[in-house]
């Protein structure tokens, strides 16, 4: 018996939610549990790479871009860890040997892009700008954090616009 399934039945059993909403608790308690897995998996990393603060401001910046834009996902849980460690652990490459210039006019490349495309998601434009205006203002080290994070969510936006493919792996 998983986790999810047994919170929901105690759920049940204290009469806080329906029998019938069962399977829609179990799937946003998965939710809720992966995705916390997930940060926690990513702070264990920075840990491990003593970058802790790269790690928190990868999740800072990251987390709202997903969440508002989308972008592509995987067909398993576990290929979704894999890919995002992948993702976090190219992220700090090119963290540490990228220049915030380059990976900057990444940015732009990416964005116009996207922008041909037409991606259609109104949130799209307001986290552009809110970058825009956050690399004058934030220290160097938090630009760059910020940059890669953006780029790399910006691949995996790209990657949802040239393809058919539900999935990317």
């Amino acid at each position: 018996m998983n986790i999810c399934n047994y919170i929901a039945n105690y759920l049940i059993k204290k009469n806080i939610i329906l029998g019938g909403d069962k399977e829609i608790y179990m799937y946003g308690l998965f939710v809720i549990l992966y995705n916390s897995f997930l940060v926690f998996d990513i702070l264990l990393l920075g840990l491990l790479f003593n970058q802790l603060e790269f790690s928190t401001l990868f999740l800072l910046f990251w987390t709202p871009y997903r969440i508002l834009v989308g972008g592509s996902h995987c067909s398993t849980p576990f290929r979704c860890w894999v890919f995002f460690n992948f993702y976090y652990l190219l992220s700090y490459f090119f963290y540490l040997y990228l220049s915030l210039f380059l990976i900057f006019v990444l940015n732009i490349v990416v964005m116009a892009i996207q922008t041909q495309k037409k991606i259609d998601n109104k949130f799209f434009i307001v986290l552009w700008i809110s970058y825009f205006i956050l690399i004058y203002i934030l220290p160097s080290k938090y630009q760059l954090a910020m940059s890669v994070s953006y780029l790399m969510n910006s691949l995996l936006t790209i990657h949802q616009v040239f393809t058919t493919k539900k999935y990317i792996i």
